[in-house]
């Protein structure tokens, strides 16, 4: 692919979800009466699969982290995503989301789970399918 190409990725989520933003992160998604869904756009690298992967990574982590206050995302914490393959389907991704907070020892985990409903040379969508409550491993660990 040639690297000075954009590729415009919409990414939708459900009313549920969107209730969850702040309102700047409301303002950034378009209702479409349509289909019932949210929606905003974003224009990404298209030069490698890897590449427009973290644009999808970053946009995700502003529009549906950052902007989502259950998670509580400050400049002290230390959040990281990464994406996934869910099982062998190349329709469905993960974003495992890790957030250290710093009155915490362990880590707390979320994950997102997209479908891809199109993905062509000049555009990749995607809909968050849903999302696992905040959880911790180190939690887990120690119970049993």
């Amino acid at each position: 692919m040639d690297c000075s190409k954009k590729i415009n990725c919409k990414l939708f989520i459900d009313e549920k979800y969107y209730k969850k933003l702040n309102a700047t992160g409301k303002e950034i998604f378009i209702y479409d009466e349509a289909s019932g869904l949210y929606y905003s756009y974003f224009p990404a690298e298209a030069c490698s699969e890897e590449i427009l992967y973290s644009c999808i990574i970053a946009y995700c982590e502003i529009t549906l982290i950052d902007f989502n206050n259950i998670y509580s995302i400050t400049d002290q914490v230390d959040l990281s995503c990464d994406i996934f393959r869910l099982g062998t389907s190349k329709q469905y991704f993960t974003l495992l989301i890790t957030i250290t907070y710093p009155d915490q020892i362990e880590a707390f985990h979320d994950m997102m789970t997209f479908e891809i409903t199109r993905h062509t040379s000049n555009s990749f969508n995607f809909k968050l399918l849903g999302d696992q409550t905040i959880f911790s491993l180190d939690q887990l660990s120690h119970t049993f």
